[in-house]
């Protein structure tokens, strides 16, 4: 199926995707005093029981070859997006344009930026409870991902 099929994954701290994804789709456009913390909570429950990276990526590796499975961290496309820029490039086979310079704007710029909304402690660490295993198991397949992310 596919064979030369080459998969793009980017993963992000659960603590900030869980949380830029509830800003996205529990609070949207509403006032936020307005969206109650079971709301949230519900929210992040759900995301926790069906959105695990390790089981999302075994599932990946086990239709596709590892070689043609890129993991990267969205910790390095916001730290250091050229370098990344050209990690994909060469994962993908492609020549890496000659003018890349570590200045080039485009790669740095923020695209699409969400709505900023205050982190609740108690949320935090809920969603941080909830992926502790899925981390822990994570560093086991890819050490360098999520190096840096807290956990609870």
């Amino acid at each position: 199926m596919l064979p030369e099929v080459k998969i793009l994954i980017c993963l992000r701290n659960p603590v900030d995707w869980c949380w830029s994804f509830a800003r996205m789709t529990v609070y949207g456009q509403r006032d936020p005093d307005k969206v109650s913390d079971p709301e949230v909570i519900e929210f992040i429950e759900e995301k926790a029981a069906n959105c695990q990276y390790v089981p999302a990526l075994k599932r990946w590796l086990n239709c596709f070859p590892t070689g043609n499975v890129y993991v990267g961290s969205y910790d390095n496309l916001c730290t250091a997006p050229n370098r990344m820029y050209r990690d994909v490039c060469r994962f993908l086979g492609i020549s890496i344009p000659e003018e890349l310079e570590e200045s080039q704007p485009e790669l740095s710029k923020r695209i699409n930026k969400g709505r900023t909304l205050k982190l609740k402690p108690e949320f935090a660490d809920l969603i941080a409870r909830r992926w502790a295993d899925d981390m822990r198991n994570l560093e086991t397949i890819y050490p360098e991902i999520g190096k840096n992310w807290e956990r609870s």
